[in-house]
């Protein structure tokens, strides 16, 4: 078995002796192939070393996108596929010759960089989500004092809405919905908490089965209707059906939304 990726761990973690690391070094110097791998492993390992963040530049790191980055490399999620990549290289150590060793490091690290190129396009499009539906939770007409005699659902279901808890809101205010499925009387306004507490769970398809709900309501909060598959289509980063749905909104300066609809549809180009 080859000891040279033996001794890159060994030397990384610090467990070479003064002569070892010498020699470590001169052969460094002189097997490009050593240097190469040695390299690729650093620059890894690196990804997640509280000391290579220590010493980078002040100001970078004061940046709102580097402070993300930070968090992001340490997250659970990019520390998973490190950990999956690194223990398939390990446990194939002895097959691989040094060339391949090379091409399996360079993978490794380019799925990391696509995994982080993927969160921050993510990251992006949340930020302007973020943006975007600030006050539409707060805004919603009450479905507690509309009527004196308030369903019971509705208004845990409000209440649940309220204080976050969209689990137990969709699930109050789906039972409601189905209670009243014959009835006909369903107040239109269950469609658009149910829909948002589906869309706060990222449970898109569900979200916009309730406001096409809402849409076939006929009522006065239908005119919502495409403004809220915005929300959705924005958060899913569903570009296609954002741009379509804006499209539509903007099409008329009465529509519901129309300025704000304009204003992202310059947001997004």
């Amino acid at each position: 078995m080859d000891t040279n990726f033996l001794d890159i761990d060994k030397y990384l973690d610090g467990e070479m002796d003064s002569s070892e690391e010498r020699d470590f070094k001169n052969r460094l110097q002189k097997d490009p192939d050593l240097s190469k791998a040695f390299e690729l492993q650093k620059e890894m390992r690196q990804v997640y070393s509280d000391d290579e963040w220590k010493t980078l530049d002040r100001s970078v790191l004061n940046t709102e996108k580097a402070k993300a980055l930070k968090t992001y490399l340490k997250s659970d999620e990019l520390a998973a596929i490190k950990e999956a990549i690194l223990e398939v290289v390990s446990e194939n150590k002895s097959t691989f010759s040094r060339k391949s060793f090379i091409q399996k490091l360079a993978i490794a690290a380019s799925i990391i960089l696509i995994s982080t190129i993927s969160y921050f396009s993510i990251k992006g499009n949340n930020d302007l989500f973020s943006t975007t539906i600030q006050g539409e939770y707060e805004n919603l007409p009450s479905l507690i004092n509309r009527s004196e005699n308030a369903d019971e659902l509705l208004i845990n279901g409000q209440q649940y809405f309220e204080s976050k808890n969209y689990k137990q809101a969709v699930i109050s205010f789906s039972e409601y919905q189905k209670i009243n499925s014959e009835t006909n009387s369903i107040n239109s306004l269950s469609y658009i908490y149910n829909g948002l507490s589906y869309l706060a769970l990222d449970n898109f398809s569900k979200a916009i089965e309730q406001f096409s709900l809402l849409e076939k309501s006929e009522s006065l909060q239908a005119k919502k209707t495409n403004w809220y598959k915005v929300l959705v289509y924005l958060k899913q980063d569903n570009k296609e059906l954002l741009k379509s749905s804006l499209q539509e909104i903007t099409s008329d300066s009465k529509n519901y939304n129309y300025s704000k609809a304009k204003k992202l549809i310059e947001q997004i180009k």
